[in-house]
């Protein structure tokens, strides 16, 4: 008789489980899932840093990179990986996770990218004091629900802010020191030596030899791409992958172009025409040797002039507002090419 009531009173039991369970699992879904930032003021959040959050509210541990978005100041950031400690406590709700941030994500949230659709626009809402530190928002979602910040113990404020250093001290330090630098070293050779100027053994003395536009050429973009490179790495911290097909295109085009003018210069005259005397260099000026000859300026040069600052100002352009180097199509290769090609063929007939 016993034995069949607890037959009969087992049904009973495990429905009754189950109901206690399906309740504990609906107050906990019922339970805002929320976050708050444990990142110190000592190790600011960068353009490429890791974000430590402590979640609350659900199992962090099955969640991927690809599950999680964060903002700061409403820009959002690409998340590249995770890493997740469960509490032993509670470890299915309760954890810490690291975030790991890599610049900012345009496509992530287009109302966003409709506030800051650029890199500068970006940087201006999170780094206002580019040389100091930012307090910025931050905010997360997982999964496409957002989670709620956090109180403070006092039940006044929200663990959601961050501080964020757009520019390290370290490395503003290294970049400028590098820049002055590479300037000075360019205007000492052009001031103090011949190495932006046409060669001539008729005339030992360089500062009477007049300059080299080819040089010139190789020069200015040697210091844009540096420059360039050097600015990208001041506000990112990224160094690799930085350089693309452009900055080689570019250094290998102006290198081509010097060392065929160098050709075209000692030719001495036209194909199937006598070179004529070699006559000793004497400088005009730097305005004044680069655009033309003894004749006066040169249409080849002109245009050389021209599309090189054009080209410039573009890249410059387009690192200030991209942080990164542009890709130029083949058109442009082509005309930079046919431009230089020019110069070198008209070049063997300057007097």
């Amino acid at each position: 008789m016993n034995s069949r009531c607890l037959l009969s009173l087992l049904p009973l039991r495990m429905l009754a489980g189950l109901s206690l369970a399906a309740v504990a699992d609906t107050s906990a879904a019922d339970t805002p899932a929320t976050f708050s930032v444990l990142n110190s003021d000592v190790q600011p959040l960068s353009w490429t840093s890791t974000l430590i959050v402590r979640v609350v509210g659900f199992d962090a541990r099955t969640k991927v990179a690809g599950n999680w978005h964060v903002s700061l100041n409403g820009v959002p950031f690409k998340v590249t990986q995770t890493f997740v400690s469960p509490e032993p406590e509670a470890p299915m709700l309760n954890s810490a996770v690291q975030l790991v941030l890599n610049g900012p994500d345009f496509t992530a949230d287009k109302a966003a990218q409709q506030d800051s659709n650029t890199t500068a626009a970006a940087i201006r809402l999170m780094a206002p004091d580019r040389w100091g530190t930012n307090s910025v928002v931050v905010q997360v979602a997982c999964d496409g629900a957002v989670l709620t910040p956090a109180m403070a113990p006092d039940g006044k404020t929200m663990l959601r802010a961050a501080s964020f250093e757009l520019i390290s001290r370290a490395r503003g330090f290294v970049c400028l020191v590098t820049l002055a630098v590479l300037v000075w070293v360019f205007y000492w050779a052009g001031a103090r030596t011949g190495a932006l100027r046409d060669p001539s053994a008729l005339n030992p003395d360089f500062h009477q030899r007049t300059f080299s536009l080819a040089r010139t050429q190789l020069a200015f973009w040697t210091v844009i791409v540096v420059a360039s490179f050097l600015y990208i790495y001041l506000i990112t911290g990224v160094f690799s992958g930085v350089l693309n097909e452009t900055a080689l295109w570019l250094l290998g085009i102006s290198s081509t172009t010097s060392a065929l003018s160098l050709a075209a210069g000692n030719s001495g005259g036209n194909a199937g025409q006598p070179a004529p005397p070699p006559v000793a260099q004497r400088t005009s000026g730097f305005l004044a040797d680069i655009l033309g000859d003894s004749q006066g300026v040169n249409v080849h040069r002109l245009q050389m002039v021209i599309w090189t600052a054009v080209f410039g100002g573009v890249l410059v352009t387009r690192v200030l507002t991209g942080l990164a180097f542009p890709v130029f199509d083949k058109t442009t290769y082509a005309l930079m090419g046919i431009s230089s090609g020019t110069y070198i063929w008209f070049k063997q007939s300057e007097t």
